[in-house]
């Protein structure tokens, strides 16, 4: 397996660890300080952190890889990490689910678990819209 994809899938999977960690950490900030569930989202939050330390460990080894192919011409020192994986989605379908996202909190109980969650998705949506437009500005400015 070339490194390009290897330091691609690496990096999302950090990337949604990290996104299910902050999902589950929102969730556990509502909860009261009595709640057995308290303790099970401590455990997986745990574990999770120490699946994100891994992979962080992997990503270094990666990383002097990568650096490395790009020395030796193996590997266009310019193209990023995102460019490596799969395009981004569409602007439009980002928005329209992030739309959707924002009507859905809007409907859902506040301080419920199910808030939290569609917070959290806000935020992932948001920052996924983002790079759909960086991209989108990319091609355009690149004459694609």
């Amino acid at each position: 397996m070339s490194i390009e994809p290897e330091l691609h899938a690496t990096s999302d999977a950090v990337l949604a660890t990290l996104d299910r960690l902050r999902k589950l950490e929102l969730e556990k900030r509502e909860l009261p300080v009595g709640s057995p569930r308290l303790v099970e989202l401590a455990k997986e939050i745990e574990r999770l952190a120490t699946s994100v330390l891994g992979a962080s460990d992997a990503q270094v080894d990666l990383a002097k890889a990568a650096v490395a192919g790009a020395k030796a011409g193996t590997i266009d020192p310019g193209t990023t990490i995102d460019e490596m994986g799969d395009p981004p989605r569409d602007v439009q379908t980002v928005l329209a689910e992030w739309r959707d996202a924002e009507r859905n909190l809007a409907d859902a109980l506040p301080g419920s678990p199910e808030a939290a969650r569609l917070r959290a998705d806000i935020e992932m949506l948001r920052e996924e819209y983002r790079r759909a437009h960086d991209a989108a500005v990319r091609r355009t400015a690149g004459g694609e």
